[in-house]
């Protein structure tokens, strides 16, 4: 099976790289972040693709979503993994965009962005009555002081 790891995260994409290689699949790699650097020398990367999304304006969105589309069309890739947290809201908040290869299953873009945000977590976490260590947000300075380190 041809796989493409859409990467935002060196480190990740390596070890996904070298997974799928011991299983017997070949590896593509698109760089969305530019931290292609090792990964794309690997010798578990088939191929490497990189399209640095500089910002999030549609003109550049839709431009990295062409790149994706054309290198799962230009290496047969059958399934594209997001690695790392950036390119997984990336492929959450542009599924129907992506035409060119099956997506591994990820969280909803709402998902992502509750879980990610570490203020909205908690007060999902609150809401719920579920025990969380004490967080105090950036913005609440003031309070900043009060906060205890074991």
């Amino acid at each position: 099976m041809n796989v493409l790891v859409i990467s935002s995260s060196e480190g990740i994409a390596v070890e996904l790289l070298r997974v799928l290689r011991a299983n017997g699949h070949r590896g593509y790699l698109l760089d969305l972040w530019l931290v292609g650097g090792l990964a794309r020398r690997s010798r578990f990367c088939s191929g490497y693709v990189s399209h640095v999304v500089k910002e999030t304006s549609p003109a550049h969105v839709s431009a990295a979503l062409e790149a994706l589309n054309s290198a799962c069309k230009r290496h047969s890739i059958d399934v594209a993994i997001p690695a790392g947290m950036w390119t997984t809201y990336f492929v959450a908040r542009n599924r129907t965009r992506i035409t060119g290869a099956r997506l591994f299953p990820t969280a909803s873009a709402v998902a992502l962005e509750l879980l990610y945000e570490k203020a909205r977590f908690a007060d999902l976490l609150r809401q719920l009555d579920v025990p969380f260590p004490r967080t105090i947000r950036a913005s609440e300075t003031g309070k900043l002081a009060e906060l205890r380190f074991p």
